[in-house]
């Protein structure tokens, strides 16, 4: 099942690359929600589960580094009772453009650790209701 994790992962990343290379750059920095809402609808488009998590990298979950917290969104991905971590824009901190960890075997860095869900919910209704 990781494989097909995978491969939504790869696709959802190769559809932000294009959009940022519509926008002549790059440059992931900033663009987690925007990230995590496209993998969250592409894994849906493919019988997934997914849920978008996130935290502000302080008091409230976030992704750690050995550095320390940000703020950051990322997608948890599930089949049957199988749950991923999976991040499309962790390389605006240094690491692969694709993470996909079995939430259960998570090792090294980066660290998830998922914030307040509905303070999350919040952060993906105003992306909706009033752009990035």
């Amino acid at each position: 099942m990781k494989n097909l994790i995978n491969d939504v992962a790869t696709e959802a990343r190769a559809l932000l690359n294009g959009i940022l290379a519509d926008c002549d750059t790059d440059d992931t920095t900033g663009t987690c929600l925007f990230a995590s809402l496209l993998l969250a609808r592409l894994a849906h488009s493919k019988g997934l589960s997914a849920v978008i998590r996130g935290g502000d990298g302080k008091s409230d979950g976030g992704l750690y580094t050995m550095y320390g917290g940000f703020g950051h969104y990322w997608c948890e991905i599930s089949y049957n009772d199988e749950f991923h971590i999976v991040d499309i824009s962790a390389d605006q901190f240094g690491f692969e453009g694709v993470i996909v960890q079995n939430i259960k075997e998570v090792e090294g860095w980066p660290r998830y650790i998922p914030g307040n869900q509905d303070v999350v919910n919040a952060g993906v209704e105003e992306l909706f209701n009033h752009g990035y």
